[in-house]
């Protein structure tokens, strides 16, 4: 949350376990799944920082984001994608108003790491599918 980076170290390792997975142990139409959900979460980010910087030339969101949505995708599928954006965006919606409350000064120029919350959605939807039965 300090350095608002997500190393490559970090997302591309678990965008591959994802994917492997996926591919050596699940394998059928999960296989297929888990490359689309890769294809995807990266876009999807992509998309939306390409936007967001040819309208306000600003670059607001990071690519370790995309590659982060990535790996989420490869691990649980592009059904999930919409899933763990609801969910890292409500968490980020619920922290940032109780940091608001608190008299920690936000608006519309404040920067907001989003990769935590990220981390967050993705965790959720992971423990539903393979921890919680």
């Amino acid at each position: 949350m300090k350095s608002f980076r997500l190393p490559n170290h970090a997302t591309l390792p678990l965008m591959a376990a994802g994917l492997l997975w996926n591919v050596l142990f699940i394998r059928g139409d999960a296989a297929t799944d888990a490359i689309i959900g890769a294809a995807a979460g990266y876009l999807f980010i992509w998309s939306i920082r390409e936007v967001y910087i040819r309208t306000r030339n600003i670059e607001a969101i990071g690519l370790g984001d995309a590659k982060f949505l990535a790996a989420a995708g490869a691990w649980l599928g592009w059904q999930t994608l919409p899933f763990i954006l609801l969910t890292a965006s409500v968490s980020a919606l619920i922290i940032v108003t109780f940091q608001s409350l608190t008299n920690r000064k936000i608006d519309s120029k404040t920067a907001i790491p989003f990769g935590p919350y990220l981390c967050i959605g993705f965790w959720t939807l992971w423990s539903a599918k393979y921890v919680v039965i």
